[in-house]
């Protein structure tokens, strides 16, 4: 709210940061006296296993991978794909990132019930469907009600994926719960951070479509990893 009511009232950005900086440290200073000293649940001499890695969290992290490469796609190039493919009017460069937010911050709130219904490893494949037809249809169907509609089900999608991932780490049988969510939590924001600007690269040899076609992919492969680790999903 401090940061919003700043850029409101136009204040320079080196203003602005150190006013929200301060405004964290002093969180932070009140915070100290409740932190823990100590983990009661660390594991001495636990870290990142390369030794003795566990499968499911390899499968798992790779499955947040795809779905976190395919929200950072979202995040930022959403705007760009609707201005320059789809090329509606300036008001209306936004509507593709609303509705893929909509959709996925509702899904967020409904997928439990999903998952009770179905299962992790079904929803993940049923996630994996709706990003995949959905970006395709933003990609065949470039026009402003379809890609509208693609964006919808690929928020629909990417909705589940990530809080199911987090659930089937901590039931890891070789890592601690903290240690199987960092490693499941890194893999999967490396994805993120590479999805935008690998779209970039791929739009500046072929174009946009051809880039969000190839997150439509990876989509994809979230349901072949569901399918093909089924018996060990299907137990996390």
């Amino acid at each position: 709210l401090i940061g919003v009511g700043m850029m409101n009232y136009a204040v320079i950005p080196f203003e602005h940061f150190l006013v929200v900086s301060s405004v964290l440290m002093l969180v932070i200073l009140a915070a100290f006296p409740f932190i823990l000293r100590k983990d009661p649940g660390r594991v001495e001499g636990a870290g990142f296993v390369i030794k003795k890695p566990d499968a499911l969290i390899w499968r798992v992290g790779l499955i947040a991978f795809c779905s976190m490469m395919c929200e950072g796609c979202m995040f930022d190039w959403s705007g760009i794909y609707f201005q320059k493919v789809i090329q509606t009017s300036e008001g209306l460069v936004a509507a593709g990132y609303v509705a893929f937010m909509t959709t996925m911050a509702l899904g967020r709130f409904i997928s439990d019930y999903f998952i009770n219904k179905i299962g992790k490893q079904k929803m993940l494949v049923l996630s994996s469907a709706l990003i995949f037809s959905g970006l395709m249809i933003a990609v065949l169907l470039p026009y402003f009600q379809t890609a509208l509609f693609g964006f919808f089900l690929a928020g629909a999608g990417v909705s589940s994926v990530i809080p199911i991932s987090y659930s089937m780490a901590g039931r890891s049988k070789l890592l601690t719960p903290g240690i199987a969510l960092a490693l499941v939590g890194t893999i999967g924001y490396t994805g993120f951070l590479l999805g935008p600007p690998i779209i970039g690269f791929l739009a500046e040899i072929f174009n946009l479509r051809a880039s969000f076609a190839f997150i439509a992919i990876i989509g994809a492969v979230i349901g072949f990893l569901a399918t093909e680790g089924k018996e060990k999903l299907q137990h996390a």
